[in-house]
């Protein structure tokens, strides 16, 4: 059974790619009889048809997005016959210079997100609870136990996951510290489902 290969093409080519692969995959069958070009054209747009609909009215792609089609198919009675059931598509984002180029700029100085903590208050035991803020939007909660010159620390921030038991040793006021470790503190934080972390945000908050 034939197979036809896109290879990875820009979306806005894709069309002109596919007919034109399938044309030079059967040129020899047009010339032998077996299929006439007119045949070649419908199955070209047919399957274009399909993943035009897939690509821009349901994925939203954009031209400079890339993809790549594998589809086998079957020739009988001088018609092609797509085998929809073999069909491999793969798309690939385009990611804009402007984009990369702010992102780099982060990651280059350490910063990926602009996270900072803020005391909130104590509670009746004498833990200290924090807010954790991404550009001033509080996203997480952080309770610090202080022992020994070391502060037990935990919690859970949305997007980060959830801080285990960690234990570091402070220099000066706690409440100066932390916030100034604070993304030292987000590198110990285990993945977690939202809702557990949501969950551990609520019960933190309700000490």
């Amino acid at each position: 059974m034939p197979t036809l290969k896109s290879g990875a093409i820009i979306l806005g080519a894709y069309a002109t790619k596919i007919r034109k692969t399938l044309f030079a995959q059967l040129k020899d069958r047009v010339k032998s009889g077996e299929i006439s070009s007119q045949e070649i054209a419908r199955a070209a747009g047919e399957l274009n048809k399909t993943l035009y609909t897939l690509f821009v009215e349901k994925l939203r792609l954009e031209k400079g997005d890339v993809v790549r089609v594998t589809i086998d198919y079957e020739m009988e009675n001088q018609r092609i016959t797509w085998k929809w059931d073999t069909i491999k598509i793969e798309c690939f984002k385009r990611i804009s210079e402007d984009e990369i180029s702010k992102h780099l700029k982060t990651v280059l100085k350490g910063e990926e997100v602009g996270y900072s903590m803020r005391k909130i208050r104590e509670t009746k035991i004498g833990d200290i609870l924090f807010e954790v803020l991404e550009n001033g939007k509080q996203v997480g909660i952080i309770v610090v136990t202080s022992l020994n010159g070391e502060a037990v620390i935990r919690g859970a921030i949305k997007q980060v996951g959830i801080i285990p038991k960690l234990r570091m040793k402070v220099e000066g006021e706690i409440e100066d510290f932390l916030p100034a470790r604070i993304n030292e503190i987000l590198k110990h934080a285990n993945k977690a489902e939202e809702s557990e972390v949501e969950k551990l945000i609520e019960e933190i908050s309700s000490l």
